[in-house]
C-alpha cells in the first residue's frame, strides 16, 4: 500500500468508490508497464519512471472534465506530470467531429450515431469575448484560419487537478497565456504545484 497524498482529485467518478482504491489500481497497472518494459528493453524510459514516480508518491490522476467520462485524464508529458484535461477517448472524439448537437450541447457518439452519455465540455469560441477576464479577447474568430485549434482549456482556480467542469473553461491561447501570467498559474510553488523530486 502507499502513503495516500490529499491533494488533487475533487470528484472521484467511475468504478471506484475511494480514492486508495483507484490509486492501488493504477499502481498496479503502471508496474506492470514498468516490468514489461524493463523485461523487453532492460531499462526504463524517463516518462514511465516518472509515471511510475507520480503514482508511488500518492496522486492520481484526474478524471476527464466532459460529464458522463469517467476515464483518466491523457498525459501532455509524463516525464514533468502534465496532463491534459480530457481524455484520450474524448479528444479524439472531439476533434474528429464524432458528436452530435443538441440544443447547443456536443454528445459524443459511436459509429452507428448513438450517444454514449458523454457530452463535450470544451466550447468552440473563447470564452472570454466578454471580457470576464479583465480585458478584452483581442481574437477575431473569423479571421483567425484554425481558430478552434487556437482554445484551450483553463483551470479557473489554477488546479490543474481541480477538472470539474464548474472549474474549467474555454479561452484562447491569447488570452490564456495573459490570465496564466496575472493569475500566477505558472508558478509551481503554489499550492497545487507539483515538486518532480
Amino acid at each position: 500500500m502507499v502513503k495516500i497524498s490529499k491533494t488533487l482529485n475533487d470528484s472521484l467518478r467511475g468504478p471506484f468508490d475511494t480514492f486508495a482504491e483507484k490509486l492501488n489500481k493504477r499502481l498496479e497497472e503502471v508496474e506492470k508497464k514498468v516490468e514489461k518494459e524493463l523485461e523487453e528493453k532492460g531499462k526504463l524510459s524517463d516518462g514511465l519512471k516518472k509515471e511510475h514516480d507520480f503514482y508511488k508518491t500518492g496522486r492520481i490522476k484526474p478524471n476527464c472534465v466532459n460529464p458522463g467520462c469517467d476515464k483518466d485524464v491523457a498525459w501532455r508529458n509524463r516525464k514533468y506530470w502534465s496532463m491534459k484535461s480530457e481524455c484520450n477517448s474524448c479528444m479524439k472524439a472531439r476533434k474528429e467531429n464524432n458528436f452530435i448537437v443538441e440544443d447547443g450541447v456536443k454528445h459524443i457518439v459511436n459509429r452507428e450515431n448513438e450517444k454514449l452519455g458523454i457530452t463535450i465540455h470544451k466550447k468552440s469560441y473563447c470564452e472570454n469575448h466578454d471580457s470576464q477576464l479583465g480585458f478584452k479577447c483581442p481574437v477575431n474568430k473569423e479571421e483567425w484560419p484554425d481558430y478552434i485549434e487556437s482554445l484551450d482549456l483553463d483551470h479557473i482556480d489554477g488546479n490543474h487537478h481541480h477538472n470539474h467542469p464548474i472549474n474549467v473553461r474555454t479561452i484562447c491561447k491569447l488570452c490564456h497565456g495573459r490570465n496564466s501570467r496575472e493569475e500566477k498559474h505558472w508558478d509551481s510553488t503554489k499550492p497545487s504545484g507539483m515538486s518532480l523530486d
